[in-house]
């Protein structure tokens, strides 16, 4: 990933109200229910991180963007630490 294309991806997650866990290495966004993940965000291009943002959450489930699926435990530290 070229510094522009990392530049431009903070700016849209920034911008679609997403913001940076350090403990955990994932962006975050409490009203649309979504995760991504740094590796999910590095390894695709820019174009993908817009749609994945864009794509509307209709469920009562957070949907997280990663590249391996989160084990169960993991994806309930999550959830139980954005609470």
């Amino acid at each position: 990933m070229t510094r522009a294309d990392s530049a431009e991806k903070d700016r849209i997650l920034e911008s679609a109200g997403f913001f940076y866990d350090f403990n955990k290495d994932i962006y975050l966004n409490r009203e649309s229910k979504k995760v991504f993940s740094v590796e999910a965000i590095t390894d695709n291009p820019v174009e993908w991180l817009r749609t994945r943002i864009m794509e509307r959450n209709d469920t009562e489930d957070w949907i997280f963007y990663f590249n391996q699926p989160p084990d169960p435990d993991v994806r309930q530290e999550i959830i139980e630490g954005i609470r």
